[in-house]
């Protein structure tokens, strides 16, 4: 299991086209502002409450989703996006695409992104 600031993540399954991992999100924890390259980025929550922010083209509006247990949502490959849990949360990360590359990510600061 790996720390992040947010809370916690463990690869839970890797293969060339797939991986899984399960986190948890401390109430109020989110992610950097970033995207995958190659990858889809999908999300399934198991408790708690994630809110999901897909950042549109410059000048127009994010998408913002919140999801409850049972819900899932896929980020496609290449859109700017972040979360950030409403409440404790344990959901499940599964990337997907051509050659799954763990290191397929950038990250933008802060104040590279607005929220619109």
């Amino acid at each position: 299991m790996t720390t992040k600031l947010w809370g916690m993540t463990e690869q839970v399954f890797r293969n060339r086209s797939v991986e899984v991992h399960r986190i948890e999100v401390r109430k109020g924890g989110y992610c950097s502002i970033h995207q995958h390259r190659h990858k889809s980025n999908q999300f399934y929550i198991e408790s708690g409450k994630l809110r999901v922010t897909v950042f549109g083209e410059q000048g127009r509006p994010p998408e913002i989703t919140t999801l409850d247990p049972g819900a899932s949502l896929t980020v496609a490959a290449g859109a700017v996006h972040r979360f950030e849990a409403l409440e404790d949360t344990v959901a499940f990360e599964i990337y997907a695409g051509h050659n799954v590359d763990p290191g397929d990510i950038v990250r933008y600061s802060e104040g590279g992104f607005t929220d619109g």
